[in-house]
């Protein structure tokens, strides 16, 4: 069978079941945290009005909760990829409260895959909400940090610390995760893995290589000269959502025929391959191409249109290696 012909009846059963079970999984998680935001919420109105010096302060420290709380719920709920620290930062919003920061963040910047991305999110509101009625951020002088780090087989190691966490901190542990750890392990190859230790609690979390889509410092600035506009435009949407500061777009398909055109550029995206060619010294390029065409004589990385998400990280993913192994 031809490699490019479609899956088999039976292995597309196989894919659709996986799916529905993933599915289901992620509704039982989101069903265990909607039970737990009710003894979250009490928690963190306590400590938000704990020591307000009065009714319009302690309004205003209410609706700043109000917002963070909507923001950490919503933030993994969407099916779309996304940058690891604003989604980590949004989910523990509401959990960072207090006269100066109780969270740390500490990675550099990595796109996650949607489907990450959600399962990511329910695990970090886990254990903020654990860690606000049971560990370190039970306590106003109590700290939590969140870090990840490329992991040495592949993939990205994210771990969840706590410090000065008082009382019995294992109760952290006890039925943390419930239905989430069995769809991290089904998901993901293996379970969250928690540890407590006299600060509080760590909680390692390995995700596989599959999922993350960039690695890395995204590119500051980049040209697009796509004929077709809107291909241009949802290349440039997506180029905006992996974390690109300026994106310009070409006028015509003439006005990136220039070679020139493609300098003070970190990343160029076209889809004529003569300016490829030639901006692929200097600039990482991406040929664009529509699907089942092929791209003749070109080395480097394509996006195939209709461009999406995933195709565009590993394009760009490509590219900037590429452009990092260049010497000098």
């Amino acid at each position: 069978m031809n490699a490019t012909q479609s899956k088999s009846p039976t292995d597309s059963a196989e894919s659709l079941r996986a799916a529905l079970v993933t599915e289901t999984r992620i509704a039982e998680a989101l069903a265990q945290r909607s039970r737990t935001v009710l003894d979250t919420v009490d928690r963190l109105v306590r400590c938000a009005l704990a020591d307000a010096a009065d009714i319009p302060e302690a309004r205003r420290r209410l609706e700043t909760l109000t917002r963070s709380l909507r923001a950490g719920l919503a933030a993994g709920e969407t099916a779309e990829a996304g940058d690891l620290r604003r989604l980590a930062e949004s989910t523990l919003a509401g959990f960072d409260f207090g006269p100066g920061p109780r969270i740390a963040f500490e990675g550099e910047s990595v796109a996650l895959a949607p489907e990450a991305r959600r399962l990511v999110a329910l695990t970090l509101f886990d254990l903020a909400s654990r860690s606000v009625r049971f560990g370190a951020l039970a306590d106003p002088m109590g700290r939590a940090s969140l870090d990840w780090r490329a992991a040495p087989g592949g993939g990205l190691l994210l771990t969840w610390r706590e410090f000065g966490a008082v009382g019995d901190a294992g109760r952290m542990r006890r039925g943390a995760g419930g239905p989430l750890l069995e769809l991290l392990g089904q998901r993901f190859g293996g379970p969250l893995r928690l540890r407590v230790v006299p600060g509080g609690l760590v909680a390692e979390l390995l995700l596989p290589a599959a999922d993350i889509l960039l690695l890395g410092a995204p590119p500051r600035s980049a040209l697009v000269a796509v004929a077709d506009v809107a291909a241009a435009l949802t290349i440039a949407g997506l180029l905006h959502a992996r974390g690109v500061g300026e994106v310009v777009i070409a006028r015509s398909p003439n006005a990136g025929a220039d070679p020139c055109k493609a300098e003070g550029f970190d990343l160029l995206v076209t889809d004529a391959e003569a300016l490829a060619n030639a901006a692929a010294g200097p600039t990482p390029a991406i040929l664009v191409r529509p699907a089942d065409t092929p791209a003749s004589h070109w080395a480097g990385p394509v996006l195939r249109l209709p461009a999406c998400a995933k195709g565009l990280a590993d394009a760009m993913a490509a590219a900037l290696d590429q452009g990092r192994a260049r010497p000098d």
